[in-house]
């Protein structure tokens, strides 16, 4: 790399303290860098500030080539991406400063971008090599394993901006990653016919569990299914259990009115109050209401990773009903004389469905 002077700039930013001055002296070239393009942005005008951040990048391109030399003597594509890396990051730093710097630069940056761009075709090239290997690999052994790597080491190549046509990268993506995929496929049993339809529909979201490398059916069992999980559910058990309780209450009501002489000598009306009691008798109808889930998974082949398991969920309800037993006018609003069912059939099937929600998700949570 060539060398320039900077007349005695140089030399005396280095015997200056704080700012750029000191973080170049201390070897910082990046921050030195960055912090005398901040000050010359702001307006800042100092030939001692340009010195620093043309040497700066001086110095960072000379390290630049000595890392990235080394890395590309690696066998190792990782490494050479790296190298990549380090390249572009220094040409978005000299960019991002370019209209401040000494044109005497621009040679050298013009081979660091060359040397970038023959990088780039070398790394894709690698991953492509690497993918061919490893679906080659899958076209003997059949293992979806290596073709799933494949998949990703195509992608690695990928991400290097390279038109997906070239290469026929496209093809060879959706290749390996058809043969890479794990088909699982979900189906239901219900014991009670009548939530059958309910729970079905609820459970076909477990289709949106596709991932990469996964495809997830409901009830489209055939001959590519890797894995099946068969999701029954048990009998709903309501198990119930009363609890009865009795209050009693007493209050004093107006009864009437007393007629009475007062010290003047007229006649008053006078309140005349009576003593009442009642009681309510409290019935609490305790409901349980629990689901049993059993998942049995029928493995198809090597790639199903899943376990059989059981599953429970449940929900309690209370519906309390009450019993009044002498004067009314002793009862508290908050009790009436009504034994009516206060947990109607539309509360049932909500809390039902609750239920089949709750299953949905401590299995979904459970497998995917």
């Amino acid at each position: 790399m060539k060398q320039y002077l900077y007349l005695l700039i140089s030399i005396v930013l280095i015997s200056c303290g704080g700012g750029p001055e000191k973080l170049f002296s201390d070897g910082n070239y990046e921050k030195a860098y960055k912090k005398a393009l901040k000050d010359i942005k702001s307006g800042e005008k100092n030939r001692t500030l340009d010195a620093i951040l043309n040497n700066s990048m001086m110095e960072l391109i000379a390290e630049a080539n000595n890392e990235t030399e080394a890395l590309l003597r690696s066998d190792v594509v990782e490494d050479w991406e790296e190298a990549y890396q380090l390249n572009e990051e220094l040409l978005s730093l000299y960019y991002d400063g370019k209209r401040y710097l000494d044109s005497n630069l621009n040679g050298d940056i013009q081979q660091i971008e060359f040397n970038n761009s023959q990088l780039k075709e070398d790394i894709v090239s690698a991953f492509v090599g690497l993918g061919d290997r490893s679906m080659e690999e899958y076209g003997v052994t059949r293992n979806k394993q290596s073709a799933q790597e494949a998949y990703l080491l195509y992608q690695s190549a990928a991400e290097y901006n390279t038109v997906l046509t070239d290469n026929n990268l496209r093809n060879k993506l959706e290749e390996a990653l058809i043969a890479g995929t794990v088909f699982i496929d979900v189906s239901v049993g219900v014991w009670d016919i009548g939530y059958k339809y309910e729970i079905e529909r609820k459970f076909e979201e477990l289709e949106d569990n596709d991932d990469l490398f996964y495809e997830v059916t409901f009830d489209q069992f055939n001959a590519n299914t890797d894995c099946r999980l068969d999701i029954e559910f048990a009998r709903l058990n309501v198990s119930t259990n009363s609890q009865t309780r009795t209050e009693r209450f007493s209050e004093q009501v107006l009864d009437g009115y007393d007629t009475k002489i007062d010290t003047t000598g007229a006649r008053v009306r006078v309140p005349k109050y009576t003593q009442v009691t009642a009681e309510v008798r409290i019935t609490d109808e305790i409901r349980l209401y629990t689901w049993n889930i059993r998942v049995d998974v029928d493995d198809r082949s090597n790639y199903c990773d899943f376990r059989d398991n059981q599953f429970q969920v449940s929900q309690e309800v209370v519906v309390t009903n009450y019993q009044t037993q002498g004067d009314d006018r002793a009862i508290p609003d908050t009790f009436s004389n009504n034994t009516a069912q206060t947990f109607s059939n539309n509360d049932e099937r909500r809390l039902i469905n609750d239920l089949i929600d709750q299953s949905l998700y401590d299995i979904e949570r459970y497998y995917f």
